[in-house]
């Protein structure tokens, strides 16, 4: 479609709707706080929408149902909301392709029944929470060309369902943590554009040899190597 304008407030009165989908139009405006009332949705999908600005409304937390939020490629800024740690029914989260700033909160470890979390694209800072290690069903994470820094925590190794981690075009240092190869379902690890350095950890070249992780990217180029690596399918 082509929907222009903006959301009108009055959509907070579909309380009984449970699936709306806004995707791919010209909106413009901000994304109004009366979404918050929509309490039996369980699908929301405003992506594509690059009119779209402002901060995303913390009354979204007020959505015990919500499965499925789409917000990715508008222009949405500010801070991820800390309150969407309340969201426990929440699968899938897709805030990527925006201007939002700040970090990720700590709260967002209470999500424990999220399996995708996609915030690449943005201006995020600051380091990995440690409260993701409770994060135990998510398997595709994807944080890439942000500004996050310091050190790849070593509790990402209890997120047991992983499968995909994009992690490049960030700020992270120091050395890889051996606990990444304690996830025997990870598939894809993109480490490139960072400050790390040492050498990649054995443990995770084994899930190569294992035939279980088959695309592992980091800054292994020669001939100066900032990761020294033996088992990497890719070397920027």
């Amino acid at each position: 479609n082509q929907f222009t304008g903006q959301i009108p407030e009055s959509i907070g009165r579909l309380e009984s709707m449970v699936d709306l989908r806004l995707r791919r139009n010209s909106l413009s405006g901000t994304l109004p706080t009366e979404l918050g009332q929509l309490t039996q949705i369980q699908t929301l999908y405003i992506d594509t929408n690059p009119k779209i600005k402002g901060r995303i409304p913390t009354q979204l937390s007020n959505l015990p149902k919500l499965d499925e939020l789409h917000l990715y490629q508008n222009n949405l800024s500010g801070p991820l909301p800390p309150e969407f740690g309340l969201l426990s029914s929440l699968t899938y989260l897709y805030l990527d392709s925006n201007e939002l700033t700040g970090s990720i909160p700590d709260e967002w470890g209470e999500l424990r029944n999220l399996e995708q979390l996609f915030l690449a694209g943005n201006n995020l800072e600051g380091p990995i929470p440690d409260t993701f290690r409770a994060m135990t069903s998510l398997r595709y994470f994807r944080a890439s060309d942000n500004d996050l820094s310091g050190q790849l925590p070593t509790e990402l190794g209890k997120m047991e369902k992983l499968e995909y981690l994009y992690l490049e075009e960030n700020d992270f240092e120091s050395q890889i943590p051996t606990e990444l190869g304690e996830l025997t379902k990870l598939k894809l690890i993109h480490l490139h554009g960072n400050d790390l350095t040492g050498v990649m950890p054995e443990q995770i070249c084994r899930l190569m040899d294992d035939f279980v992780l088959s695309d592992l990217k980091a800054d292994c180029e020669e001939p100066d190597p900032d990761v020294t690596c033996r088992c990497c399918t890719s070397c920027e």
